[in-house]
């Protein structure tokens, strides 16, 4: 994940854009501050495996429930995201 961030980074270099060198710093720095909070922390790291985890398994018995679950989070979520900010 960082390794992608980097990639952006080196691309919005080539750019003229301010905004695009701005935005490829944040996402940069944002992966690197999940890593240094979460990876020292093992008890902290294992929050994302069991979450991914405990959505496999109710993939496997409730696959209604996953089809929610990424309708709400990529669609609903975004879109009450843009409706407060207009």
């Amino acid at each position: 994940n960082v390794g992608t961030t980097i990639t952006a980074l080196l691309a919005a270099l080539a750019t003229d854009s301010p905004e695009a060198l701005t935005i490829a710093l944040v996402h940069t720095l944002f992966n690197v501050s999940a890593i240094i909070l979460f990876y020292p922390v093992p008890f902290l790291r294992e929050i994302p495996m069991r979450l991914a985890r405990g959505l496999a398994n109710l993939a496997v018995t409730n696959r209604v429930a996953v089809v929610a679950y990424v309708g709400g989070l990529f669609l609903v979520l975004p879109l009450v995201g843009i409706l407060i900010l207009k």
